[in-house]
């Protein structure tokens, strides 16, 4: 709803109305430029079908577009104050001198929010401590001589690094073509070729992410500490 397709859109047709009253042709050619040529005309079939269907057809048009454009420059304002937090945020990230973004798939903010959760590296004295922390560690059902294949995710750990999990993850997947090289997304698809399903395959491989970034920070830390 609040991609940058949608918000162009909403910006000049803010009701309905104003949809169905377009010329075709010029809300294809206004689709293909809000989003980079995505969204063309099954996308604007779309939106006159739902424009058809509306509710907002039943509210006057002058009030529904008033508060279209009031919510859009709300959004604007909000947008506004992400960049000047993020700007912040970037500013001290780097004078703690990370290499966080080193790491494929992982920006100023991801590293600042992993750096954040984690802090001292020191605290987790193995890997499976870590990930016992982000809350992705297996929960293991057993009983008698049965152990479960299919365990649930435990629940405890941090709620955020599980989050930024399913972020990270879903990030490569969606542009896998520039992490092919990468071991965690080589470790991410090599489970699904396995049959394992989606959301098994995103934790193990956030698994096999949080091990490698434990030793390396970890070999890092030791380095400098046997440098001084």
């Amino acid at each position: 709803m609040f991609g940058k397709s949608s918000i162009q859109i909403m910006r000049k047709y803010p009701t309905p109305k104003m949809i169905l009253e377009m010329d075709f042709e010029e809300l294809v050619s206004d689709l293909k430029k809000a989003s980079g040529g995505k969204f063309g005309e099954h996308k604007a079939f779309e939106l006159l079908q739902l424009a058809k269907n509306s509710f907002a057809t039943l509210i006057p048009d002058d009030y529904y577009s008033m508060l279209v454009k009031q919510n859009m420059k709300l959004l604007e304002l909000l947008e506004l104050q992400i960049n000047d937090l993020e700007k912040i945020i970037k500013t001290e990230y780097e004078k703690l001198n990370v290499k966080l973004t080193q790491i494929p798939g992982i920006g100023v903010i991801t590293g600042a929010i992993i750096y954040s959760e984690i802090g001292d590296i020191k605290r987790f004295s193995s890997a499976k401590k870590l990930s016992a922390f982000a809350g992705i560690d297996p929960s293991v059902r057993q009983s008698g001589e049965f152990l479960g294949t299919e365990n649930h995710m435990s629940k405890r750990g941090s709620k955020i690094m599980r989050k930024l999990g399913f972020e990270l993850l879903d990030s490569v997947n969606k542009h896998r073509d520039g992490y092919q090289d990468d071991p965690v997304c080589q470790y991410f698809f090599k489970k699904r070729v396995e049959g394992k399903a989606y959301r098994v395959a995103m934790f193990a491989a956030y698994n096999k992410f949080l091990r490698i970034y434990h030793s390396k920070v970890s070999a890092v830390l030791n380095e400098y500490e046997a440098a001084n």
